[in-house]
């Protein structure tokens, strides 16, 4: 690559990590921008500090923080959470500044809202043709910074201006994480010709040697776009490990690099300084409002409930008290404590105006199946969709799908699901949302016996959709991996890829999320997990739901029952149903009655007992089949008629083996054909 070649570059913070100039990263950012917030409120200390403990350890970045605290229309408003970035007035630019601001005829974008490039082209008498995707730090109400403005893309103009820059260019990309979602696909939308992307090296590492170039991974999000890249386009892809001003030295040597005495940085405590000084500007009770959604956001419901009864919002804030209720009923509703959540939003549906009516009613809609008023939940829902729009129909119709799902009525479910799909976008609605919605997509598949359908459907997303957050990626790949142990068993391969999601941690892939990992892993390693202190933090974990708490129980019931202990079996199982039955008057779960039935019925067929009481069993799991396959669960209507066969003695017919071998169902094919393959995968909720 020549000197005049390079036509285009992208740069990230990653530009700063030369000394003696080093920008604060998102997650300092982030502690700061959090903890000068809740020093204005009174949050217990411990709150404080395990908040700032996740965000160091990359659980919460800085946009998703800033999405939470802008939450609602009275969250804190963005123009004054974004005066974070102040942080970066007063640093200084460096030598890779320098030499990139020194190129002659080059575009420069990037994502900073630092302007070192645009100091450093000064400093050279020089004029820069430079855009800020993200805007600048002394522009607040050009900042875009949050996972919601991500979403919203870059904007037909700008997005039309990067593209004349990438398309069949010489683009070099330096400091740059590939976390964006408003910018990843852009550079698979309109391929350069030739990439270099920069990754700054490890200390005492020699970027000339080619051992060590490879030696430290890109960022996740970077490797899976470069290799799109190259799988998808003709693009010649360049990785190196190198500074820029090093880079320069071998492609464009000759180009402007000044030296000189580099300031010291303010840092972030500058930042906390300043934010607190403008958080002073903000009324209490938005300031209070945005601490309580952060903490319920992270699971502190109870520290987010103290908090929220402290506020005093005035009267004539209507908007702002709805906004507290509707906050106080989502985080009483995820404790279980349904029927209060539900009293909690009475006083600001029967006191509240037409606009805020909607937003209200859409939360006592989502309560209601919890309580005694549960067959007025469908209605309410029905109502709501008609009216509403985006994202908030796009929740509605799911709430109304999954209670679908639930009551057993699991062909409409699957219909529904995948008008859906067809009906909205992943921008319209969110990451996270288009997540739950291939997942329960997925789920409801499964049931159906379409296994091979729905991991397709997870591959293709996962194949062409950027997750920069970990909880979303695991979610989809845990799915993808239970559905290949439906199909396939229990094999090794898929048992230490399960072991590696689940090894992340609640904090990186989300509590709930990690302990979905954790029950599959138990299941398929057939309750291997060895330490009994280990076996009761799944339990506290899964008991935190009660969907989570009976698929536990059944979970256990199986690998009791396939180990031979039958007593054991009967008494999870036992469990199980007492927890379906606190449920039934409510949601209810047709599919995991009929599981915590063929599980129990399979147990007692296992006994040795005379030949007509082994018929009986027989005769029972037949009915079971039939039961399910009236509601189109066939995948666990295969388990229980070959339960059925075993239980009489008789051999499984080859057609039926044939059959399942067709549907993707190997190891229900195995079993029929005499394997000795475990069936612990073929229970289906």
């Amino acid at each position: 690559m020549g000197k005049l070649e390079i036509q285009t570059v992208i740069t990230g913070a990653g530009i700063s990590f030369d000394a003696p100039s080093k920008l604060p990263s998102g997650e300092e950012l982030a502690v700061a921008a959090w903890e000068s917030l809740a020093m204005t409120v009174d949050v217990p200390a411990l709150a404080t500090k395990a908040i700032s403990q996740k965000i160091t350890e990359k659980g919460l970045r800085l946009e998703q923080l800033l999405d939470v605290m802008t939450m609602g229309p009275h969250g804190m408003p963005l123009t004054v959470l974004v005066t974070a970035y102040i942080a970066v007035e007063s640093n200084a630019f460096n030598r890779n500044h320098s030499r990139l601001a020194g190129l002659p005829d080059v575009r420069h974008f990037t994502v900073n809202m630092d302007t070192l490039l645009e100091e450093a082209a000064d400093a050279q008498h020089q004029s820069i043709d430079i855009t800020h995707l993200h805007g600048r730090w002394n522009a607040p109400h050009e900042i875009s910074t949050t996972i919601s403005q991500y979403l919203a893309e870059l904007g037909p103009a700008v997005e039309a201006d990067f593209a004349s820059a990438l398309l069949g260019k010489h683009v070099v990309v330096a400091g740059y994480s590939a976390r964006d979602r408003d910018i990843q696909p852009l550079l698979l939308k309109y391929p350069p010709a030739s990439l270099t992307w920069l990754v700054y090296p490890s200390e005492g590492e020699n970027p000339s040697d080619p051992v060590a170039a490879r030696s430290k991974e890109l960022e996740p999000e970077a490797r899976r776009l470069l290799d799109a890249l190259r799988d998808h386009s003709t693009t010649d892809v360049d990785e190196r490990r190198s500074t820029i001003a090093d880079f320069l030295d071998t492609v464009a040597p000759g180009t402007a690099d000044p030296a000189g005495p580099i300031a010291a940085s303010r840092g972030v405590e500058g930042a906390s300084v300043a934010i607190v000084e403008e958080y002073c500007k903000v009324v209490e009770w938005r300031r209070t409002l945005a601490v309580a959604a952060v903490l319920a956001n992270q699971g502190m419901g109870e520290e987010a409930v103290a908090i929220l009864r402290k506020v005093k919002i005035p009267s004539e804030e209507r908007e702002a008290r709805i906004a507290a209720a509707k906050l106080r009923a989502r985080v009483l509703r995820r404790e279980g404590r349904r029927g209060k959540a539900l009293v909690s939003l009475l006083w600001p549906v029967t006191r509240s105006y037409s606009a805020q009516f909607k937003s209200v009613a859409n939360e006592v809609a989502a309560t209601l199946p919890a309580t005694r008023l549960h067959w007025l939940a469908d209605p309410l829902d029905m109502a709501l969709a008609r009216r509403a729009n985006g994202t908030t129909e796009f929740l509605i119709r799911t709430r109304l799908v999954q209670r679908q799902s639930a009551r057993g009525e699991l062909r409409d479910a699957e219909a529904a699901f995948r008008e859906l799909g067809r009906s909205f976008t992943k921008a319209q609605v969110g990451l996270g949302n288009w997540v739950n919605l291939l997942t329960w997509h997925a789920d409801v598949l499964k049931v159906l016996g379409r296994v091979d359908e729905a991991k397709n459907m997870l591959a293709e997303d996962l194949e062409e959709t950027f997750y920069s957050d970990a909880g979303q990626a695991a979610a989809l790949e845990w799915k993808l991996l239970e559905l290949s142990l439906v199909t396939n068993g229990p094999e090794p391969r898929l048992i230490e890829q399960l072991s590696r999601l689940a090894a992340n941690g609640a904090v990186a892939v989300g509590a709930n999320q990690h302990c979905w990992i954790q029950l599959t892993l138990y299941g398929a390693s057939a309750g291997g997990v060895p330490p009994r202190t280990e076996l009761g933090r799944l339990e506290a974990s899964a008991a935190a739901r009660a969907d989570t708490h009976m698929f536990w129980k059944l979970q256990q019931a199986e690998v009791a029952r396939a180990s031979g202990n039958l007593a054991s079996a009967r008494n999870h199982v036992r469990a199980a149903l007492r927890i379906e039955r606190a449920r039934t008057r409510w949601q209810g779960s047709a599919t995991g009655r009929l599981a915590a039935k063929l599980i129990l019925t399979t147990a007692a067929s296992q006994q040795t007992v005379p030949g007509p009481v082994r018929d009986r069993y027989a005769a029972q799991l037949r009915e079971i089949a039939a039961e399910l396959e009236a509601i189109g669960a066939d995948l666990p209507a295969a388990r229980a008629r070959s339960n059925a066969a075993i239980a009489s003695g008789r051999p499984l017919a080859a057609s039926l083996a044939a059959a399942w071998s067709r549907s993707g169902w190997h190891v229900e094919a195995d079993r029929a054909n005499g394997g000795a393959l475990s069936d612990l995968w073929q229970i289906v909720m």
